[in-house]
C-alpha cells in the first residue's frame, strides 16, 4: 500500500489512501506520486480521472508541483488552502470539520439501491455536491462498496448519508441530503447518526460551505482546517 507522511492533511490523505485501497495500481485512470526533497516526502498526490488530490508541507517545491500537475492535466484540484495559495492559484474554499467516531464494530449493510442513493444525493441542484452522470457514479460507488471503502445509509427513501472514501483510520463524508419536501424535521441528523453506527473507531471528516457547517457542528463535528478546490 501507499506510504504517506502523517504530518500532511488527513482529509486529503484519506481520499488518496481510499483510492489506493479501492483500485490499486492496475487502472489507467488512477495514478500516485510523491515529491521528495532528500529523504523527506514533501508532497503526496494522486490523479483520479480528472481530479488531482494533493497534500504538501511548507517545505515542498511548489514550483515543481505546479509544473508537474500542469503536465499531467486536470479539471479539479483538491488540496489545503495554504497549498493552493503557495501554487499561486485561487479556488473555492471549504471549511473542513472533523469528529471522532467511537463505534465498536463496523457494520456493512447489504448493497443499497444505488439508483435511489443517486436520486436523493442529486435531487436538489442547490446542494453543494457536484453532479456526475449516473453510469460513472454507479461504476465507482458500487466498486467502493465492494471494497468497503464507501459506506451508505438510506432513510425511508427520504434521506441519505454517504462516506465516499474510507480507510481503517479515516472516513470522508461526501454528502448528507434530505429531499426538499422532508426537511426541517430532523431527518438529516438521524440519517447521519445512523451512518456513525456503521463505522468503527475512526476520524470522520467533511468539507463543506460555511452555511452547511452548523449542521455538522450540531452533530458533534469541530472545525479543523480549510480545504480548497481549484477548477481549471
Amino acid at each position: 500500500r501507499l506510504k504517506v507522511p502523517k504530518n500532511h492533511s488527513e482529509f486529503i490523505l484519506a481520499k488518496i489512501l481510499a483510492n489506493d485501497i479501492s483500485y490499486g495500481r492496475n487502472f489507467g485512470f488512477l495514478n500516485f506520486w510523491h515529491q521528495k526533497i532528500g529523504d523527506k516526502i514533501t508532497a503526496t498526490f494522486c490523479k483520479f480521472e480528472d481530479t488531482v488530490f494533493l497534500t504538501a508541507d511548507p517545505q515542498a517545491d511548489f514550483g515543481e508541483i505546479k509544473e508537474f500537475i500542469s503536465v499531467i492535466g486536470f479539471k479539479n484540484l483538491q488540496t489545503e488552502k495554504a497549498t493552493l495559495s503557495a501554487l499561486g492559484l485561487k479556488g473555492e474554499i471549504f471549511i473542513c470539520l472533523a469528529k471522532e467516531c467511537n463505534g465498536e464494530k463496523e457494520v456493512f449493510a447489504e448493497k443499497p439501491d444505488i439508483n435511489l442513493v443517486y436520486n436523493i444525493l442529486f435531487s436538489d441542484e442547490e446542494e453543494n455536491i457536484e453532479k456526475v452522470d449516473f453510469e460513472s457514479f454507479y461504476a465507482d460507488f458500487s466498486h467502493r462498496l465492494r471494497h468497503k471503502t464507501a459506506v451508505c445509509e438510506v432513510l425511508d427513501k427520504r434521506a441519505v448519508a454517504v462516506v465516499s472514501h474510507k480507510t481503517k483510520d479515516y472516513a470522508v463524508i461526501s454528502g448528507v441530503v434530505v429531499k426538499k419536501e422532508n426537511r426541517n424535521i430532523g431527518l438529516g441528523s438521524l440519517v447521519l447518526n445512523n451512518l456513525f453506527k456503521r463505522l468503527e473507531h475512526c476520524k470522520i471528516y467533511v468539507a463543506c460551505s460555511e452555511n452547511t457547517a452548523n449542521f455538522y457542528i450540531k452533530n458533534g463535528f469541530k472545525p479543523e482546517t480549510y480545504i480548497s478546490e481549484y477548477r481549471s
